[in-house]
Formats: C-alpha cells, sequence, structure tokens
C-alpha cells in the first residue's frame, strides 16, 4: 500500500508538472507571440521613421526653392519700382519738352507779326 500511495503522489506530481509545463508553454508562446508583435511595429515604426526623415528632406528642399524664388521676385519687383520711376521722370521730362515747344511754336508764328508791328512803328 505505500508503494502505491508512492505511485499515486508520483502520478499527481508528474501531473502537476505536466500542468505546470503546459502553462509555461502557454506563456512562453504568449510571449513569443508578443516579441513577434513588437518586432514588427518597431519595424512599422522605422518605415515611418524614415517617411518622415523623407518629408522632411522633401519640406526643405521646397522651402529652399520657394526661398530662392520669393529673392527673385523681390528682385524683380524692386527692378518694375525702378523702371516704373525712371518712365515717369521721361514722361514728366516729355511733358515739359512738349511745353517747351508748344510755346516756342508760338513764339515762331507770331514772331512775323510782331515783326511787322514794330517796324511799322518805326
Amino acid at each position: 500500500q505505500g508503494a502505491k500511495c508512492a505511485l499515486e503522489a508520483l502520478g499527481a506530481s508528474l501531473e502537476q508538472r505536466g500542468v505546470k509545463r503546459g502553462v509555461l508553454c502557454g506563456d512562453v508562446e504568449a510571449l513569443h507571440r508578443a516579441v513577434a508583435s513588437q518586432a514588427l511595429m518597431e519595424e512599422r515604426v522605422e518605415a515611418a521613421r524614415a517617411a518622415v526623415i523623407d518629408c522632411e528632406e522633401a519640406s526643405r528642399v521646397v522651402a529652399e526653392h520657394t526661398e530662392a524664388q520669393l529673392a527673385k521676385l523681390r528682385a524683380a519687383e524692386a527692378a518694375l519700382q525702378e523702371a516704373s520711376s525712371r518712365s515717369r521722370n521721361v514722361e514728366d521730362r516729355a511733358s515739359a519738352l512738349a511745353l517747351e515747344e508748344s510755346e516756342k511754336a508760338e513764339i515762331c508764328h507770331n514772331a512775323p507779326a510782331q515783326l511787322e508791328r514794330l517796324h511799322v512803328r518805326l
């Protein structure tokens, strides 16, 4: 009977170890899945980081291009303003010369009659 008890105890112990082993195997499998999932998540994070770096570089290039275009625009606006100012000055000078020409033409037109009157007076 002692041997039977010992065998039953040994069987119970082996059964308990089997249960513990099953639980441990389940825990190991769950841990393995969690690690695999974490690795997949880390790959996705790295891919996202790489995409962000690419986008930042593209954004930097676009910003540099935009700044260059803005500098060209400012230079063109300054040149336009200068040309407009020169054009106004030329127009003002042309108006003054036209007025002077008109006055001189009137003098030339009236000069013979005035000369005739002066001759008559003399």
